[in-house]
């Protein structure tokens, strides 16, 4: 499948599997692989938000974390954060899940959960990038700061500052931006 049926907001695809297995997911990953595509693994529910928080992941596989959080609760806590990305759920029973995502029975072959995973990416809607948040400047110096920050202004550039490295760590916990310039 040539890969511009596969986009969905960016030319690179990120493929996210949660999975605890970690047999698994070299399994999927190398399946995929065959098809030059990579694949990001994690094994938590937080890790996994992060990435779907800031990196904007072309599609998301649950398969079991090993935190224990079941992969619906999953699937809706990522649905909060991007109402569109399509999400793929394998289950220990066939039918567990929500209309709103697609299922495999937790036991699938890579083959068919990459085809699967194909599926869904080519019937995703196609939308436009989202938007990242502003330019975050980070210096310690206020009159630096300042300056950075009128003539990025004045350039239609939306911009948020922070003062310090500890600051700039409590703002991405929170924030999306677009950039982070320390000068």
């Amino acid at each position: 499948m040539p890969q511009e049926s596969i986009e969905r907001t960016s030319p690179v695809q990120h493929i996210l599997f949660v999975e605890g297995d970690p047999a698994r997911c070299l399994a999927v990953q190398e399946a995929f692989a065959q098809r030059h595509l990579c694949v990001d693994v994690l094994d938590t529910a937080e890790g996994a938000l992060s990435v779907v928080k800031h990196r904007w992941p072309g599609i998301m596989m649950i398969g079991h974390p090993v935190c224990g959080t079941h992969p619906n609760a999953l699937a809706n806590s990522a649905r909060a954060i991007d109402a569109q990305l399509p999400i793929l759920v394998l289950e220990e029973r066939a039918g567990a899940g929500q209309p709103h995502m697609a299922h495999l029975p937790a036991n699938a072959a890579p083959q068919e959960l990459l085809n699967e995973t194909l599926r869904c990416l080519a019937a995703a809607p196609k939308t436009a990038p989202v938007e990242p948040g502003p330019i975050l400047l980070v210096d310690d110096d206020e009159r630096l700061r300042n300056i950075l920050q009128n003539f990025l202004e004045l350039n239609q550039f939306e911009v948020a500052v922070a003062s310090s490295g500890e600051e700039l760590l409590e703002r991405l916990k929170t924030a999306s931006p677009r950039l982070v310039l320390r000068p």
